[in-house]
């Protein structure tokens, strides 16, 4: 391998000296000592030179290596305590990622405890809605909620918890939005609902613009609350039985018919008028009483009244029976029940006898609508049964007989007026006897429903008898019941009977402490006077009918006179029968129409006796009968309770 010389290299001389070359040994050692000198020692010095200056620069290197040497010994220092935070940095992120693993797992677990899905199938609107949903929830009542369908979600409901319990959860919804019945709900904690604007009330600075909603379709149950307006149109022809729960009480809708339904009255619809038939044009004002019971009210579009102020046409039913509609649209039904029997009570060997009238049913006045050849069913109770006892010898004491129940039923009509409740009898051979009058019987189903008229209580002491009337059927919302009759005079044989009550006037109080007494019949809308130790003036009857209600069924009858001996007065109708105390074959007053029988009171048992009774409405009076012998004779009859009737007017 060839070497390159370094740069003014010399190569040495070629002639070597030799011994044995005497002639040029010399000058050949001068040649290489001259090469040598000059050449190997230059290089030499050179090389020295190079070496020094090289050693130089060694030595600085070396000291700029230490240099570095220190800087990177500091960054490397430096680099350990960046590496010693930095693992801190990241136990303390290791913390952290475990802290918020432990929240993340606390708060999915907290949430699962407040939401639930249910696929109970509900309707979206406002009102309590039952949600079947897992146990072991955290549901607390009170707490905002929210259910929305998984499938549907802008129909949604929003209320707060009213109970949760095992697997019912019940919220009381008061805004949701959509429309339809689902049963993919997703229930979840809402929030407040904060307040909305314009809700204190005030006078406004401009127009208020309501919003006209989507068509409504008639059909049993509507939601005239979801079609986005205050107003709609209404179509179709179904009947309309009811309307959903509303946002809140006072919330109002107007429907205009397009279409021709029937919006039939209940319990929860409340419509002016009654139950009627719609037709195109007319318009339909629905306001929230509550959230679930609605004020109907009706504007015909021709302008005429919802139901007429007055009937044309009259029917007086005294049978029950099926009744057809005649006619279509507003009818009006007062329905009077049957009245009862009153009680009887004979005593011996100078005992204590009290007996009280009977009672009359309760009436029912209703409007409603009926289309023509709608059918209806008229069933009408029984009166109270006569009460009849024959000659013997022993205390005797019989309550009369209850009167059933009258009903009327079809579309949209359900009433029931409730029989008159029987009177009451007790003998006693001593101490003081007491009959407990009747109280009237009930009515429901009306728009209006009157109580019936009941009777006065009986009052004798041994020796004495007392009897009262009986009650009159109620009109103008009033049941009118018959006086007291009280005999507890020191003197024995002594007898106290007060007279049957009128319709709209009380028969008066009787008392006998010295003699017997007797009060008279009250009048149609007048009461009979109270008397002690006398017998009564007739209550006055008013110069009226049944004009607006009966048609020609008179009720200007004054009350039945009463009667010390033999047989009281008499009354058309309309007044009470008048009562009598006696001795012998008495008899006392009855009623043809309305008011109640008088009774009868007297001090021998030797003699046939009957008290007053009415043919329709009215119940019968009382009988009682004192004697000091041991044996009673004559046949004694309590009479009927007057028959429940029906009146149906139409247009």
């Amino acid at each position: 391998m060839a070497v390159t010389p370094p740069p003014g290299y010399t190569p040495p001389p070629t002639d070597l000296p030799q011994r044995g070359d005497r002639a040029t040994f010399s000058n050949r050692v001068d040649a290489w000592v001259t090469w040598f000198s000059t050449v190997i020692l230059t290089q030499l010095a050179a090389m020295i030179a190079s070496a020094y200056a090289n050693a130089v620069d060694a030595t600085a290197s070396a000291a700029l290596a230490l240099g570095y040497r220190d800087t990177a010994n500091s960054a490397a220092t430096a680099a350990q305590a960046a590496r010693d935070l930095a693992q801190g940095y990241r136990d303390s992120a290791l913390t952290y990622r475990d802290q918020a693993a432990a929240s993340a797992t606390a708060a999915a677990s907290s949430a699962a405890g407040v939401t639930a899905s249910s696929t109970t199938s509900l309707t979206v609107g406002n009102g309590n809605k039952v949600f079947t949903v897992p146990a072991g929830k955290q549901f607390l009542v009170g707490v905002p909620m929210v259910a929305a369908s998984a499938g549907t979600p802008t129909a949604k409901m929003f209320g707060s918890v009213v109970s949760y319990s095992g697997t019912s959860l019940t919220l009381n919804i008061t805004s949701f939005g959509g429309t339809g019945t689902f049963g993919d709900w997703s229930i979840s904690p809402a929030g407040n609902i904060g307040a909305t604007g314009g809700t204190a009330g005030g006078q406004l600075t401009s127009a208020l613009d309501e919003k006209k909603g989507t068509d409504l379709a008639s059909a049993a149950t509507i939601d005239p609350w979801s079609t986005g307006g205050n107003t709609m149109a209404l179509t179709g022809s179904i009947k309309i039985t009811g309307v959903a729960p509303a946002p809140q009480p006072g919330a109002r809708r107007t429907m205009v018919a397009k279409g021709a339904p029937v919006i039939e009255a209940s319990a929860a619809l409340i419509v002016k008028g009654g139950s009627t038939a719609l037709v195109a044009g007319d318009e339909v004002d629905i306001e929230a009483e509550t959230t679930t019971q609605f004020l109907i009210t009706v504007r015909r579009g021709d302008g005429s009244a919802t139901a007429p102020s007055s009937f044309r046409n009259i029917e007086v039913l005294t049978s029950s029976q099926p009744w057809v509609a005649k006619v279509s649209g507003p009818h009006q039904i007062i329905l009077q029940g049957a009245a009862a029997s009153a009680g009887a009570a004979i005593a011996i060997s100078g005992g204590a006898a009290a007996a009280s009238g009977a009672s009359t049913a309760g009436g029912v006045v209703k409007t409603f609508n009926a289309v023509a050849g709608d059918s209806y069913m008229l069933n009408l109770g029984a009166g109270g049964a006569a009460v009849v006892l024959s000659a013997g010898s022993a205390n005797i004491a019989v309550a009369g007989n209850d009167a059933t129940d009258s009903t009327f039923t079809g579309p949209g009509v359900s009433l029931t007026a409730g029989g008159g409740r029987k009177g009451n009898a007790t003998v006693l051979a001593s101490g003081t006897a007491t009959a407990l009058g009747a109280v009237g019987g009930t009515a429901t189903g009306g728009d209006a429903n009157y109580p019936g008229g009941g009777s006065g209580t009986a009052t004798a002491i041994a020796g004495c008898a007392a009897a009262t009337g009986g009650g009159a059927m109620p009109y103008r919302g009033l049941g009118m019941s018959s006086g007291t009759a009280t005999a507890t005079t020191a003197a024995s044989n002594k007898a106290a009977a007060s007279g049957g009550a009128g319709v709209g006037g009380k028969s008066g109080n009787a008392t006998a402490t010295t003699a017997a007494t007797a009060s008279a019949g009250g009048g149609y809308a007048g009461a009979s006077p109270d008397v002690t130790n006398a017998t009564g003036t007739p209550g006055a009857g008013t110069n009226t009918t049944f004009a607006t209600v009966i048609g020609p069924l008179p009720l200007s009858s004054p009350g039945g006179a009463a009667s010390a001996s033999g047989n009281s007065g008499t009354s058309a109708s309309g007044g009470g029968g008048g009562a009598t105390v006696a001795s012998t074959n008495a008899l006392s007053g009855g009623t043809t129409m309305g008011g109640g029988g008088g009774a009868l009171a007297t001090t021998t048992g030797n003699s046939d006796s009957t008290t007053g009774s009415s043919s329709f409405g009215g119940a019968s009076g009382a009988l009682a009968v004192t004697d000091t012998t041991a044996s009673f004779s004559g046949i004694k009859t309590v009479g009927a309770g007057g028959a429940a009737f029906a009146i149906i007017l139409s247009k």
